[in-house]
């Protein structure tokens, strides 16, 4: 039963069987990005929509409330504390037995983000279900749509000697990375646009543009297939609403090209990702967690820290999609 979580990603009709197993979790992950096709046209909190319907049975983890916020007070939706996540396990039900389901509502956006929090704090039983609440809706799976009352929460368990799996970096990390390594061992993959990465359009935060010296550039967009019949022309995911990740024969085709290196050399190479702000980030991760790679960490600050420094080095090139006239 658990060997389909442990490469991190369930279907729809996975979960229909499943719905009623005992020790299953089921968590919306919701995070909106305003301004972009991942939000709500009426403005509305993923908070707001999971009461209006939501799988049955199922929580929500606030990715930006819980989020540690001394270390890095700039960045929304770090890693939680010890603390803080002991906490939100409890209000979501959750034990060292449980196996959870993590979802959105827009298809694969912020889920990912949910699951690699759950993998670095110890869990083995977690995957994000593929193609989020549009699929589930789609496969006319139930829905809650009552007034969501809270459960009790569980009691809080110690979650401190869990963390094996990932790891975090912080600014720190990547200036060592630049002084010391530069892509050479380890490799910083963004998931950003192309044309964020590459500098060509103005930052959405305001910030400098460009990217990291050395970082190379996978769009996590690029890992998803979109779902044409599920498609919206702009709001709850937009075209990408229903998505789900490509097979992982074409995931590894994907991620070889665009991180130069050969499958073999892949699973056995540390790799950090960033993005805007930490979140499609770990859509990566799951993707090259699902080709055997295990040896990864997310720049929680992402661009939102890096860009806003004065003294952290940009680097931008020419955008392919531009033309060549300077």
């Amino acid at each position: 039963k658990n060997e389909n979580m442990k490469g991190g990603l369930v279907s729809v009709q996975w979960l229909l069987k499943e719905l009623r197993s005992p020790n299953l979790c089921i968590i919306d992950a919701t995070w909106c990005l305003p301004g972009s096709p991942f939000s709500w046209e009426d403005g509305s909190s993923g908070k707001q929509k999971f009461e209006e319907a939501r799988i049955p049975g199922a929580r929500f983890w606030d990715l930006d409330e819980w989020s540690e916020a001394e270390a890095a007070p700039l960045t929304p939706h770090n890693l939680p504390s010890v603390t803080q996540f002991a906490k939100v396990a409890s209000i979501c039900g959750l034990t060292p037995q449980s196996r959870v389901v993590c979802y959105d509502q827009f298809g694969i956006f912020s889920s990912p983000r949910l699951w690699f929090t759950l993998k670095f704090f110890g869990f083995t039983n977690v995957a994000v279900l593929n193609g989020g609440l549009p699929a589930w809706e789609a496969a006319h799976g139930p829905l809650e749509t009552d007034k969501f009352k809270a459960p009790e929460p569980e009691q809080e368990f110690d979650w401190s000697n869990g963390m094996t799996e990932f790891s975090q970096w912080r600014l720190d990390q990547v200036k060592t990375w630049l002084r010391d390594d530069g892509g050479v061992q380890t490799l910083l993959l963004d998931a950003r646009s192309k044309s964020r990465f590459h500098g060509s359009v103005p930052d959405p935060r305001g910030l400098r543009t460009g990217h990291v010296p050395g970082s190379l550039s996978l769009p996590f967009t690029d890992l998803l297939q979109p779902a044409s019949e599920l498609a919206h022309p702009s709001h709850g995911g937009g075209p990408f609403r229903g998505a789900t990740f490509y097979s992982d024969k074409t995931l590894l085709d994907i991620i070889t090209l665009a991180c130069q290196r050969n499958p073999t050399d892949l699973s056995s190479t540390d790799i950090a990702l960033t993005c805007g702000s930490g979140l499609t980030a770990a859509t990566i991760a799951l993707a090259l967690y699902r080709i055997g790679c295990s040896r990864l960490a997310i720049y929680d600050g992402s661009w939102t820290e890096y860009g806003a420094q004065s003294d952290t080095p940009v680097a931008t090139s020419p955008d392919t999609h531009s033309s060549d006239s300077t």
